[in-house]
């Protein structure tokens, strides 16, 4: 049987398998399915899917773990490839949506501004937030 019920979305692949193998481990049959790239880059690319006799069980294993994956425990110190906080080095970074100045911008720019402007990052450890390309 096909898992067939959204339990959770996620921003990135690699939090959802991270909580896919946690189900696994429990017991619970669960998939991982990207959703449209337009979804993608509001956040939500990725669904865990779990059978609908086990969503019960899922969502209140999720609510007793917390939910949250905590990626540097899975990626090397060394490893360059994320981008990362400047004050705690963690790779739990999440980008800031944009404020209404800049969705402004963008919109009168028909996306042209976008190009232009400084994305704003937030470290979801420490709280540090700063803003890169």
């Amino acid at each position: 049987m096909t898992p067939d019920t959204e339990l959770q979305r996620y921003p990135e692949s690699a939090s959802a398998c991270l909580v896919k193998s946690m189900l696994l481990q429990e017991g619970i049959p669960a998939t991982v399915h990207r959703v449209s790239r337009y979804a993608g880059m509001g956040g939500a690319g990725y669904v865990l899917r779990v059978n609908s006799k086990n969503l019960a069980k899922a969502r209140a294993l999720l609510n007793k773990k917390d939910a949250g994956v905590d990626m540097d425990e899975y990626v090397d110190e060394d490893d360059n490839s994320y981008r990362r906080c400047p004050g705690c080095r963690s790779v739990m970074v999440v980008r800031e949506p944009l404020n209404g100045t800049q969705r402004s911008l963008v919109i009168w720019t028909f996306g042209v501004g976008f190009l232009f402007m400084r994305k704003s990052f937030r470290c979801e450890k420490c709280g540090e937030r700063w803003t890169g390309r």
